[in-house]
């Protein structure tokens, strides 16, 4: 625990005519709550005199713990909090706007509130009516229906300049964010909120402080809102099929084993048993060759290997997969072939060391292809060959990627959604991008691209 209660990050944009009288509200109530704390100002490139008055205000308050971090170029908004966030000492890290629209009286309170065990206290702001906030009322409350409706968050204001949090919480998020403009709030909130949570929202007054200077558009920036919410959410999307996908592998890698073993589904078994005999033809191995079959599944490649007398090492994300696997391949000799069980993107494997390469029905799940295409290349060795397969981006059975079909995947053949499917152009400029020389490249069944590459 830090013997700073509070760190309290201040953002500044062109704030000279408001910021010593707000910074002065800000210590008289901090310093009458007892409350043992640090602020930092992140000044955010002003091109008025901002920079002079922060370095002011910290000259002639020597007995505080004032620093200030100013920036050589815009970052935004998300940048300038998340800039202080990351540099706080306190417990309890947060940030309010220096206009004080939503008023410092109520920081005790949110801090707190993060004491007695919440992740996140935020500020739902109450709106005074006044016909100069009537415009902004209405895009507040707007927005946060589009961000309710769109990313299933169930938050009454994601927005408000005044939010308090378990600095140790909530330093891994911040560090992984990816927006740094005015943006920032709604993805820190909407992934706090996703990732579980104790969000506490509290009422506060909401004023608008006549001083204040806003450089808001309402019609430019309520489109670039909309703009990146769309993004935001399709981001979210992403990130729940990746987590659907490695949680098959993880849990349910037996369904898709199955379709060896007991082939329930007739089409499924004639597709698999078929590539298994032509890929089967383009494995070129010879007694005391290494090999590597990547994302092994139940061993079938890895089963043609040894039959070959070539030493197999078998890797796969799966445990579950492996203990098949390790079945399968038993008969052949524990000293013939070893398992390990990992990510394909970082293996723990030694550099050029095989003299090929086998990954049949893998890059289907992977997000990042590139990544792992990486790996195949630094483990094999100069002029190796390499066997891999990628989805085909044009298939007659193309409905079974859409939403209605992933169903139709999942309940019907026991097989998670795909992350990767290209067209052979997209294919020949990513082998290409991988440092590889592409050999052959062959459509199977219309529906999968089998390809051979080497090591160059």
């Amino acid at each position: 625990m830090s013997n700073i209660e509070l760190s309290l990050v201040i953002p500044c944009f062109n704030e000279e005519s408001i910021l010593r009288d707000s910074a002065n509200q800000i210590f008289e109530i901090l310093d009458f709550a007892r409350i043992n704390y640090e602020i930092i100002f992140v000044d955010d490139y002003s091109r008025d005199n901002t920079k002079e008055i922060i370095n002011d205000i910290i000259s002639c308050n020597p007995d505080k713990k004032l620093y200030r971090i100013f920036h050589d170029k815009n970052m935004g908004r998300g940048g300038a909090v998340a800039d202080g966030i990351m540099a706080a000492r306190g417990d309890v890290v947060g940030f309010i706007d220096i206009d004080l629209e939503v008023h410092a009286r109520y920081i005790p309170s949110f801090v707190q509130s993060v004491k007695n065990g919440t992740d996140i206290a935020i500020a739902h702001r109450i709106y005074k009516f006044h016909l100069n906030s009537l415009i902004r009322y209405f895009m507040s409350k707007g927005y946060i229906a589009l961000v309710r409706k769109l990313l299933k968050i169930n938050l009454k204001d994601t927005e408000a300049g005044f939010k308090f949090f378990n600095r140790e919480r909530i330093l891994p998020l911040v560090i992984n964010l990816t927006e740094r403009g005015w943006f920032w709030d709604t993805e820190i909130m909407a992934e706090s909120y996703l990732k579980g949570y104790k969000i506490e929202e509290m009422p506060c007054l909401f004023l608008r402080n006549a001083k204040k200077r806003s450089t808001v558009n309402n019609i430019r920036d309520s489109i670039d809102y909309f703009k990146k919410l769309l993004k935001f959410r399709k981001k979210l999307k992403r990130k729940k099929l990746n987590t659907a996908v490695d949680g098959y592998w993880k849990n349910e890698p037996q369904l898709f084993s199955s379709q060896y073993i007991d082939g329930y589904n007739l089409f499924v078994k004639n597709f698999l048993n078929k590539r298994l005999k032509r890929i089967s033809r383009l494995i070129d191995v010879k007694k005391g060759m290494k090999a590597v079959d990547v994302g092994c599944g139940s061993g079938e490649y890895a089963k043609v290997m040894l039959e070959r007398k070539a030493h197999v090492t078998a890797v796969d994300y799966s445990r579950k997969m492996l203990i098949i696997c390790d079945k399968k391949l038993a008969p052949f000799g524990k000293e013939n072939f070893s398992l390990i069980n990992c990510d394909a993107s970082a293996m723990p494997l030694a550099d050029d060391k095989f003299d090929l390469l086998v990954s049949v029905g893998l890059l289907d799940y992977i997000d990042d292809i590139n990544k792992v295409l990486g790996e195949f290349k630094r483990v094999a060795k100069t002029r190796s060959k390499l066997i891999i397969t990628i989805p085909k981006a044009s298939s007659p059975f193309f409905f079974l990627r859409t939403k209605f079909g992933t169903i139709i995947r999942h309940n019907m053949l026991g097989l998670p959604p795909l992350k990767t499917v290209l067209s052979k152009k997209e294919v020949e400029r990513t082998i290409k991008g991988a440092n590889l020389n592409l050999v052959a490249i062959e459509p199977f069944y219309m529906t999968m691209w089998i390809i051979q590459c080497e090591k160059i």
